[in-house]
């Protein structure tokens, strides 16, 4: 399969996607709905796409479920403002406001235990252990402990959404706890 540059109206975009494919169509229908919801702040609709996802919907070409296309979208959304190295940033505001409006999301739970988790990472950042800050561990630890108390006070509900498996794995990872757990 070829590469191609992908480019918009203002020039390139800084990343590189697959041709016109089965699979480049479906993960451009996820990003666009989640983008479309996520700016109009319509948290019913947002729910009513994971809950789309999560239903019917299959395997894409590569073998990612489409469920892991919505939630990779709704990530790179949310996350935006961590990702340009503000590491408060992110879409606190937009997760309170959606957890007043529908408290039961299993979207909002996940979403808002792995904002915490990058949040994180953002602290601690990538360098291996030895070469973090002192000053930066307290603030992953806290970050990461928080996540995991999302997490576990919304269990019952965000468990329909496997992506909770998922999150709670990492974070136990980030904890070193033991394989068996």
């Amino acid at each position: 399969m070829q590469f191609r540059r992908c480019t918009g109206s203002s020039g390139p975009i800084k990343h590189w996607k697959w041709g016109h494919t089965a699979e480049s169509e479906l993960r451009a229908t996820a990003i666009n709905g989640v983008k479309t919801t996520v700016t109009r702040g319509d948290f019913a609709a947002l729910d009513a796409l994971e809950r789309d996802y999560r239903g019917e919907h299959g395997t894409a070409p590569s073998g990612a479920s489409e469920l892991e296309l919505f939630h990779a979208a709704f990530d790179a959304e949310v996350g935006k403002g961590i990702a340009a190295g503000n590491c408060d940033g992110g879409a606190s505001d937009l997760l309170q406001r959606w957890e007043h409006a529908a408290p039961r999301s299993p979207v909002r739970i996940i979403a808002a235990a792995k904002l915490l988790d990058r949040r994180a990472w953002c602290h601690r950042g990538n360098a291996t252990a030895d070469e973090v800050p002192a000053g930066a561990w307290q603030p992953y630890h806290d970050n990461v402990a928080a996540a995991l108390s999302v997490l576990e006070h919304g269990r019952s509900t965000a468990s329909v959404d496997p992506e909770l498996y998922v999150v709670m794995e990492d974070l136990y990872i980030d904890q070193e706890r033991p394989q068996a757990e």
